[in-house]
């Protein structure tokens, strides 16, 4: 099975608002249809304020003990 992942960090003078997640946003969008599966979200200063990335991990039912 497949995960996606995304985090943000917002409180810097770049990245406070959601019009400024939604940027943020938009740019992973076309960094996943440009072939990326994953990579640094950075501000307009530049800065580092997260991450995305896939991958392929195996579900388990933790009653069960039977991989889905």
């Amino acid at each position: 099975m497949n995960e996606f992942t995304i985090s943000i960090m917002m409180g810097n003078d770049a990245m406070r608002t959601p019009a400024d997640v939604a940027k943020q946003l938009r740019h992973v969008a076309s960094e996943l249809e440009d072939g990326f599966e994953s990579g640094t979200i950075r501000d307009d200063n530049g800065n580092n304020v997260g991450h995305f990335a896939t991958s392929e991990y195996e579900f388990f039912d933790v009653d069960e003990g039977n991989e889905k």
